[in-house]
C-alpha cells in the first residue's frame, strides 16, 4: 500500500535554491566592513599593549641593574667606576686622545655587577688584566644579556653586533654584543677647562695624569667616571634625585659604537659630557652635530647625514672620538632613567634642560 501525505507538498527545485542560496554579495562586503573597522580599532590597542609592556620591561632591567650597582657600593663602600682604562697598555698615557681602544679599554660597570644579576659565570669569563679587544674576551663580549636589552630598540637584535676594526689594516673586526643602558658620566663641559670669561662653562671635565706614578682618572659631575669611583656621601643633592643610570639606543650600523654593554666607552655604555646646553643637551637630542663618537666620519660616509637623522640617531662627522653622548631611546618621546634610589622614571625629550643637568649631577 502506498502511503500518501499531501499535507506536505513537494519543494520545487527552485524554492530549495532559494533557501539554500547562502549569504549575498552585500552581506559579505558589509562583514568585511565590519571586521576591517574592528580591527582598526583593536590594532592601535594592540601596539599600545605592545609597547606599555615593553616599556615595563626596559623599567624593570633599569631596576635590576640599579640595585646591582647599589649591592656593588654594599660590598666595597663604592659604586662601581663607569670604567678601567690601562695606562701600562700604550706609551702615552693620555688615554683620552687614544683610539687604541681594544687596548686601553678593560672592566666597564656592567661587568663588576655580573654576579649581582645573576650572571656570575659570565662574569669569570673577563679577565681583569687583560684588553677588552682581547681573543680571551671574544665570548663573554658578544654574549647577549637580556637584562641590559630593551625589546623596544629593532636595532638590538642577533644581527647587528659593534664590529670594531683596530687599524685601516686589520681584516677581522673586534665583535661587541649590544646594550641598552648606560651608567651617568655627567653633563659637565668635556674640555678641562675651568670657568672664566672667555670659557663660561658651568661644569667641566676634570682630568688627573701622573706620568712618574702612571695615573690617570678622568671624571665630570656625574655618578662614575674612568678609573673614578664615588660613594653615597659624595651625591650632595642625595639619591632620590641622582641620575644612576639611563638608556641609550644600539647603534644603527656595525660600525656605529653607542649601545655596546661590554665596552667602557662613552656612548658605548656611559653617557657624558651632553651638556646643559648646546649640540647634545637632553635626551634624544636630533641636532646634527650631536653625539661625538668613534667612527662618526665613516658612519657619513656609509650612510650619510639624512639617514642618520631618519633613525634619530644623529653624530658628528667630523670627530673621530668617543667624548660626548646623551640618553637615547625608542620608546615615544622620551627616556627611562633609574635613580640612586633605585627609583625609575620615564622623562619627557621636552624636559628643562637645567633640570636634566641637576639631576646628573652631584
Amino acid at each position: 500500500m502506498k502511503l500518501h501525505n499531501s499535507a506536505v507538498p513537494l519543494l520545487k527545485s527552485k524554492d530549495w535554491q532559494s533557501e539554500s542560496s547562502g549569504v549575498s554579495i552585500p552581506e559579505t562586503i558589509v562583514v568585511i566592513g565590519l571586521i576591517g573597522s574592528i580591527i582598526c580599532l583593536i590594532f592601535p590597542l594592540m601596539l599600545h599593549t605592545r609597547e606599555a609592556s615593553r616599556l615595563h620591561s626596559c623599567q624593570n632591567n633599569l631596576r635590576i641593574l640599579t640595585e646591582a650597582v647599589r649591592c656593588y657600593h654594599d660590598t666595597y663602600r663604592q659604586l662601581p667606576p663607569a670604567a678601567f682604562w690601562d695606562t701600562n697598555a700604550t706609551a702615552s698615557i693620555a688615554l683620552h686622545r687614544s683610539n687604541q681602544i681594544e687596548l686601553i679599554t678593560r672592566q666597564n660597570w656592567v661587568q663588576l655587577i655580573l654576579s649581582y644579576i645573576g650572571e656570575a659565570s659570565l662574569s669569570e669569563q673577563f679577565d681583569p688584566l687583560l684588553p677588552i679587544g682581547d681573543v680571551h674576551h671574544l665570548h663573554p663580549r658578544t654574549t647577549r644579556l637580556k637584562a641590559v636589552t630593551c625589546a623596544s630598540d629593532p636595532h638590538n637584535n642577533l644581527e647587528n653586533f659593534h664590529q670594531y676594526f683596530p687599524s685601516e689594516d686589520s681584516e677581522l673586526p673586534i665583535t661587541f654584543a649590544r646594550g641598552n643602558y648606560a651608567i651617568n658620566g655627567g653633563t659637565q663641559y668635556f674640555d678641562f677647562v675651568a670657568p672664566s670669561t672667555s670659557h663660561p662653562n658651568v661644569q667641566y671635565g676634570h682630568l688627573l695624569l701622573d706620568n712618574k706614578s702612571r695615573l690617570f682618572q678622568l671624571w665630570g659631575n656625574g655618578l662614575a667616571g674612568i678609573n673614578k669611583t664615588f660613594s653615597y656621601q659624595d651625591f650632595s643633592n642625595g639619591q632620590s634625585t641622582m641620575i644612576a643610570l639611563e638608556e641609550i639606543r644600539a647603534g644603527v650600523h656595525p660600525l656605529d659604537p653607542r649601545g655596546t654593554w661590554a665596552l667602557g666607552q662613552l656612548g658605548a655604555s656611559i653617557t657624558g659630557a651632553h651638556g646643559v646646553n648646546g649640540d647634545d643637551y637632553g635626551p634624544n637630542n636630533q641636532w646634527n652635530r650631536a653625539d661625538d663618537i668613534l667612527g662618526g666620519g665613516i658612519l657619513h660616509e656609509v650612510l650619510g647625514a639624512t639617514k642618520l637623522q631618519q633613525e634619530e640617531m644623529p653624530c658628528v662627522s667630523y670627530i673621530d672620538r668617543n667624548q660626548q653622548a646623551t640618553a637615547r631611546s625608542k620608546h615615544s618621546g622620551g627616556v627611562n632613567v633609574s635613580f640612586l634610589d633605585g627609583s625609575v622614571r620615564f622623562i619627557s625629550d621636552n624636559i628643562d634642560s637645567s633640570l636634566w643637568h641637576v639631576m646628573h649631577s652631584r
